[in-house]
Parts: structure tokens; sequence; C-alpha cells
């Protein structure tokens, strides 16, 4: 079911920007691989290292989000766009508001809630996953393509 529909630009072929379910799986997928890589990350730095929680997730959102992005756009989307710029720029823009909303909400279920850090990482990556896949599958690897 298309939701939304754009004209790709000069040349290039009509693209439908929302797909439900079109990519979904493969995005879950390459989400559980990186969420895996981000939560080893942030227990590493904070547990091991002795970083501050908060500042261990901002390091450990940024090891995943490169991760993330060369497999969504290689092996996900197959996306063969040369636009390099405008597609990471944006790709970066919707990862940084996923980012702050991710940290908003560990921080408000640690110092709230009370949760441990690794639970309220669970919670957050779960909620912005969302976010993240929408942005993602409407934006960057759909207008840019």
């Amino acid at each position: 079911m298309t939701l939304f529909s754009a004209e790709s630009g000069e040349g290039m072929e009509y693209v439908p920007v929302f797909h439900v379910g079109s990519h979904l799986g493969g995005f879950l997928l390459i989400g559980i691989v990186t969420t895996s890589l981000d939560i080893s990350i942030l227990w590493f730095l904070t547990e091991k290292v002795g970083i501050w929680y908060l500042a261990s997730a901002g390091l450990s959102y940024c090891s995943g989000t490169g991760v993330s992005y060369l497999l969504n756009k290689t092996l996900n989307y197959r996306n063969q766009s040369r636009s390099y710029v405008k597609q990471g720029s944006s790709f970066l823009v919707i990862a940084a508001s996923s980012f702050a909303l991710n940290l908003a909400i560990i921080s408000g279920c640690v110092e709230i809630f009370l949760l441990n850090y690794l639970l309220a990482k669970i919670v957050a990556t779960a909620v912005a996953c969302l976010w993240n896949y929408y942005g993602q599958s409407t934006i960057t690897f759909r207008i840019w393509r």
C-alpha cells in the first residue's frame, strides 16, 4: 500500500515514497545487528572504561549509525544513488533526531523511573526505531534514489 509518492527528479523514474512493509524486515534485521553493536559498546565503555552512561550512549550510538547507513544502503534498499552528500546528510539529520530521542528516553527512564541504563537503552531503541525507519524509508532511501 503506497501512502505517499513523489517525482524523483529529471530523467529519473517515479518512486513511491512510503510503501508499507517494503523494507521493514531488512531494516529490523540490520537494526538488530547495529543495536547489538551499540549496546555492546555502551556496556564496555560504561562498565570497563568507566565513562558516564550518557556519554557512552552517545559514542556507542554513533558507531552503530555508520554501520546502519552502509548496510541499509547496500543490502536492504539496494540503493545505487550517487547523491552521497544529499543522502548522507539526510541520513545524519534523521539519525541525529533519533539519537536525541534515544538519549531523552534513556535519561528519563534512568533518572525518573530508576531503570538500569541497559534496560533503558532497550526501551529507547525500540521507540526511536519507529521514527528512524519512517524517516529513512520516506526521505533518505526514497527521495535520493
